[in-house]
């Protein structure tokens, strides 16, 4: 994800929400709109609207946030007005909830897990020949 558009009736209580409770920076802030940005460069814009329409889930996306600190997120956001759907489900990816922002669309947070890196082989040095005959045995699967 690169970015998205979220309208909410209250640039200031989203902003609050995003910042305090989701851990998200601030990188611009005004009475009409705001960006904030996450640790891996996904943006989220603010737009204000008057129309409550804007802000049903119908206009906007479910959003994902992967955390390091799950259990602290999650309450942070509920103390700044989130409500949860249901209780956190534990998967072999982490723990995952969903949950309805102050603004009414549905968000979730998903605990960040790390990932394995397979260890590679340390490569030897070889003569060209060797190198040659492994690839070929490698596309021939021997």
């Amino acid at each position: 994800m690169k970015g998205v558009i979220i309208f909410t009736t209250n640039i200031m209580r989203s902003t609050g929400f995003y910042t305090d409770a989701l851990g998200l920076k601030c990188q611009h802030l005004s009475e009409v709109f705001a960006e904030f940005h996450d640790e891996k460069g996904n943006m989220i814009m603010l737009r204000h609207t008057d129309s409550i329409a804007y802000c049903n889930s119908g206009f906007n996306p479910v959003l994902l946030f992967e955390k390091r600190n799950f259990d602290e997120t999650l309450a942070n956001a509920i103390k700044y007005g989130a409500i949860k759907d249901g209780e956190p489900v534990n998967s072999e990816s982490g723990k995952v909830v969903y949950l309805k922002s102050p603004d009414g669309y549905s968000f979730a947070l998903k605990e960040f897990q790390e990932e394995i890196q397979e260890e590679k082989p340390q490569k030897t040095d070889t003569s060209p020949v060797t190198e040659e005959l492994q690839k070929l045995f490698q596309k021939l699967k021997i």
